[in-house]
Parts: structure tokens; sequence; C-alpha cells
């Protein structure tokens, strides 16, 4: 069996991914292997390059799961579509050239676009205790 490297590696990025734990709860298992397949080949700033096709290929589902993911985090505001095979993460997990370059894009965002906020989801957030 040969396994071979994709011709283009994505370049480094920066990224807090404590963002994370703002993930909604409840999304389906699909959505997950989406957003960590986005994560790792993104561009600084958070564009990804990929159809609903090549998604589906290397994260082994089918494309209609991979879209029903793409949807799911549409509506939790943690991936926007840009156009046909073209999707950024939010600035508050996308990875960034430098710490800076992040709290930037953070700073300009909308509020309406965040997904931090508290309240977002209607059940009450769990509080875990170790």
């Amino acid at each position: 069996m040969t396994i071979s490297v994709e011709s283009m590696i994505p370049e480094y990025v920066w990224t807090a991914n404590n963002a994370l734990a703002f993930t909604p709860r409840g999304m389906p298992p699909a959505a997950y292997s989406v957003l960590l397949h986005l994560l790792g080949r993104q561009e600084p700033g958070g564009r990804c390059v990929a159809t609903q096709d090549v998604i589906a290929q290397h994260v082994g589902l089918s494309r209609s799961k991979v879209t029903r993911g793409l949807q799911h985090l549409g509506f939790a505001q943690m991936v926007w579509k840009e156009g046909n095979g073209v999707y950024r993460l939010s600035p508050l997990i996308a990875g960034f050239r430098t710490p800076a370059d992040q709290l930037a894009a953070i700073g300009a965002m909308d509020d309406d676009d965040r997904f931090d906020d508290p309240d977002f989801q209607d059940v009450p957030a769990q509080t875990l205790t170790l």
C-alpha cells in the first residue's frame, strides 16, 4: 500500500484551540470530523479550499454527511461558505501567522458573527468539575 502526500502542504499557522470549548453540543458526528479536517488544511486567516467531495474522501464520509456537517458548522457560526469549494473558519478558531493577527481579526468581527457568547445555546452550559 502506498500513501501519497498532498502536493501542497498547508502553511503553518498559530491558533488558540481553547475556542473549541464553545463548540455546540448535539451536532452530528460528521460536523466534528469536517471541522478537524478544515482546521488541518486551512491557510493563515482560516481560508480553506476544498470541495465537499474532497473533504468526504479525506474524512471517509459520504458527501451528504459532509454537507450536513458543514450546514451545522454554519449554523454554529464556526464555518462560513465563501464560494464553491471555499470555506472560512471563524477567527475565533482560525489559525493565523501570529497571535496579534488573530486578535485583530477577532476585534474586527461583527458581534452577530461571534459564537463565544455564553447564551449561544439554549441549553445551559455544563459546569466541569475536576
